[in-house]
């Protein structure tokens, strides 16, 4: 937490959400709705789909930054491991790996209309 406090400090970090409530998956969908980015993932090699999108992990971030080279350097000094999932884009989409798309626009109306709606 405070390799990932004192990079945005430093500006190296642009957007970052934990994903210790709802795992991967929902920390990204959170931040592309608060940023209204699109963003392609990819599934890492080796993990099972459901631990890698919806683990839960206090220690665990997903950060975004402008240069990937760079920011896996840092990591690397310190010891602290990180992995690439995938990039952000100007695309109104989440895709993650081949099969799964929604748009931007899509994933708001069910992420912010369902409580209402069920408030009537």
């Amino acid at each position: 937490g405070q390799f990932v406090q004192a990079q945005i400090t430093a500006g190296q970090i642009t957007a970052c959400h934990d994903i210790g409530d709802g795992g991967l998956l929902v920390a990204v969908a959170e931040m592309a709705l608060s940023g209204a980015v699109g963003a392609a993932l990819s599934y890492p090699d080796g993990d099972t789909s459901l631990a890698w999108a919806f683990g839960e992990n206090q220690a665990r971030y997903i950060v975004q930054v402008d240069d990937e080279e760079a920011f896996a350097a840092l990591l690397a000094e310190q010891s602290i491991d990180g992995c690439q999932i995938g990039k952000t884009s100007a695309h109104q989409t989440l895709t993650v790996g081949q099969n799964v798309t929604i748009s931007i626009e899509e994933l708001r109306a069910h992420h912010e209309g369902k409580l209402p709606q069920m408030m009537e």
